[in-house]
């Protein structure tokens, strides 16, 4: 995985949040090859980061085998409740402008206001329709989220 200079503290000290690593067999087929290419490199990319978690509040889709090693969290409580002193949250997965940001933006509102949050843009997974910059904006200006 790439990772700036500045931000290679957060393979360490971050919590890095996997939004929804799962494939939905109510999508068509395409849809889900586009998924489960991306959770594939996914997969590999994570490798050598610390403190891995997967989120998800879908209780009848069964994450993908890659993740199943994983701690799993159905409700953003219990996941600020876990980290403790954690002050640095970088969320992924599927997809960004939906699920990404929506999660992103439940955790600011349970967390102080002095906790770090960051999306690692190349492993969050676009859904073929998205307007990239107008997503980028809405978590740079209306969330204060960085963009790594």
């Amino acid at each position: 995985m790439y990772l700036q200079s500045d931000y290679e503290y957060l393979k360490k000290e971050a919590m890095w949040v996997i939004i929804d690593p799962f494939i939905n067999p109510k999508n068509d087929e395409k849809l889900n090859y586009y998924d489960l290419a991306f959770l594939d490199r996914l997969s590999r990319d994570i490798e050598g980061i610390k403190n891995l978690v997967v989120f998800s509040e879908v209780n009848n889709i069964p994450i993908h085998h890659s993740f199943e090693y994983l701690p799993r969290y159905r409700t953003i409580t219990q996941l600020v409740l876990d980290s403790g002193l954690i002050k640095n949250y970088v969320f992924c997965g599927l997809h960004y402008g939906m699920c990404v940001h929506k999660w992103i933006k439940e955790c600011k509102q349970r967390v102080d206001i002095d906790n770090n949050f960051f999306v690692k843009r190349d492993l969050s997974c676009l859904m073929p329709f998205d307007d990239i910059k107008q997503h980028d904006l809405n978590l740079t200006r209306g969330l204060d989220v960085r963009l790594i």
